[in-house]
C-alpha cells in the first residue's frame, strides 16, 4: 500500500486556495492543479509499504506524537520548486509553526527510516500545482510573483495522518489509515 504522513489543512482554506489556483489559470503554463480536497502538508512519504510494516508504522507515528505539542502554523506566500528557467511544482509555505514542523517532520523521517530514508532536510510547502508544460515563461513568473506575499490563514497543528493514496488516471485519492493526535 502506497503510505505517506501528512498534515491536513482546514477545510475553509481550501477554498482560498482554489480561488488563487484559478487566478493561476493555464494561460501561461500547462499547470495540473492538485485538487482541494487532496491539500496537505506532507511530513514523510512513505511510498509502497508491506502490509507486514503497516501496524509498526502506526505504533511508531502513535510514539511520534505524543512526543511534540500541538502548534499553530500559519500558510503563506507562493513559491516554486525548479529554477526561473524550469518551473516544476507550486507550493504555499509556512512561516509561523516552521520550527515545529521540521522538527516534527526530522523525527517522523528518523523513527520510518527503515522503510524509507530522506536525503534532503524538512521544508513546510503545500503543493498545490504541477507544471507539466510553460507557454510564456517571463508572464508566468510576473503572474506567480504576485502571489509571494499571500497569507492563506492560521491553524492549529494538533494531528499527524496515516494516509493511503490510491493513484488512477484522474489522479490520485487520499484516504486516512490513521490518525494521532499531538499533546
Amino acid at each position: 500500500m502506497r503510505l505517506f504522513v501528512g498534515v491536513d489543512i482546514p477545510e475553509g482554506f481550501r477554498k482560498k486556495i482554489a480561488d488563487i489556483q484559478e487566478q493561476i489559470g493555464s494561460k501561461n503554463a500547462e499547470i495540473r492543479f492538485m485538487e482541494p480536497k487532496n491539500l496537505h502538508y506532507t511530513l514523510k512519504f512513505l511510498g509502497d509499504v508491506e502490509e507486514d510494516n503497516f501496524e509498526e508504522v502506526k505504533n511508531l507515528l502513535s510514539i511520534t506524537s505524543r512526543g511534540f505539542e500541538k502548534f499553530t502554523a500559519s500558510i503563506c506566500n507562493l513559491g516554486y520548486f525548479g529554477s526561473g528557467n524550469y518551473v516544476r511544482v507550486l507550493w504555499l509555505g509556512m512561516d509561523k509553526g516552521k520550527e515545529e514542523f521540521v522538527k516534527l517532520a526530522g523525527v517522523v523521517d528518523k523513527k520510518l527510516s527503515y522503510i524509507k530514508k530522506e536525503d534532503f532536510e524538512p521544508s513546510p510547502h503545500l503543493t498545490i500545482g504541477r507544471v507539466s508544460f510553460v507557454k510564456d515563461k517571463t508572464k508566468l513568473l510576473e503572474q506567480l510573483k504576485r502571489f509571494n506575499g499571500v497569507k492563506i490563514g492560521s491553524f492549529v497543528v494538533d494531528e499527524i495522518k496515516l494516509k493511503q493514496s490510491v493513484l488512477s488516471p484522474k489522479g490520485p485519492t487520499y484516504k486516512d489509515e490513521a490518525v494521532f493526535k499531538l499533546r
